[in-house]
């Protein structure tokens, strides 16, 4: 599987049947604002890279997460199958978009995750496969308490797992249970849920050893807030020997 950093927790997934977008058409808020302008312009329907991607996923709907103006520009310029977008909280919070996602004219379907409050949805891939969305807490208390899911792809006997903003209050078990007869072969943590304590427990949990992925990493000159530092430390084993950090734009890696 090639993977790719379209910025912040924006991750793009390709091989000969899959093309997934993940959290990469996204505004920002103060803490990530950079958005490639290569994503900006596909969402125009201009340019050739990030095009027609067939699957838009979204964990939840912070701003740095998500955009409804980019998603609805995106789904009228390309050649979209599915886009999984959560519900909006009930509650106004801060940082999130209340967007609505229209597909008006086009042939693509949107799924409302959490319509019904269900704990974990599922819908088949289009390039077969499965997305699987789990409600998950988002770290930081009440202020970000936005609906939240974390995302397991299972693609062929091969899994993939992306945390999103989440803790480690969610039992690894049930991740388990979700990932029973596939190879799991990595999962998106963000860095500031790698340096809870808590994580090294639950990784090995999972009972097996999984390639860590650091993402949600701002670029260098957006980091305001000592993110890039932290990830710089936690990976100075990781970048060498059992994972990567994710932090450059464009920055590919493959894991198969």
């Amino acid at each position: 599987m090639k993977i790719t950093l379209v910025g912040n927790a924006g991750i793009y997934m390709r091989d000969k049947q899959h093309s997934i977008l993940i959290d990469g058409l996204y505004g920002g808020n103060e803490f990530f604002n950079q958005r490639p302008s290569e994503v900006c312009e596909a969402a125009v329907g201009r340019g050739h890279v990030f095009r027609n991607i067939k699957n838009l996923l979204v964990t939840h709907r912070h701003e740095d997460h998500f955009s409804s103006y980019y998603v609805n520009s995106y789904i009228q310029s390309n050649e979209v199958v599915h886009a999984y977008i959560p519900r909006i909280s009930r509650s106004s919070l801060k940082y999130e978009d209340t967007g609505i996602v229209m597909a008006e004219g086009t042939d693509t379907r949107i799924h409302c995750v959490g319509s019904k409050d269900e704990l974990i949805f599922y819908d088949e891939l289009a390039g077969g496969g499965w997305a699987v969305f789990f409600k998950t807490p988002h770290m930081g208390g009440a202020a970000f308490a936005v609906i939240h899911y974390s995302i397991a792809l299972l693609l062929h006997g091969k899994s993939y797992l992306f945390m999103g903003d989440t803790d480690w209050s969610y039992s690894v078990r049930n991740v388990r249970s979700l990932l029973q007869g596939t190879q799991l072969k990595g999962i998106f943590v963000n860095p500031l849920a790698y340096a809870d304590r808590r994580r090294k427990e639950w990784l090995a949990g999972l009972g097996c050893c999984p390639r860590v992925l650091l993402y949600h990493i701002p670029f260098a000159d957006d980091d305001v807030s000592g993110i890039r530092s932290l990830a710089d430390s936690e990976t100075s084993f990781y970048t060498l020997k059992d994972g990567y950090a994710l932090k450059e734009n464009r920055q590919t890696v493959f894991v198969n």
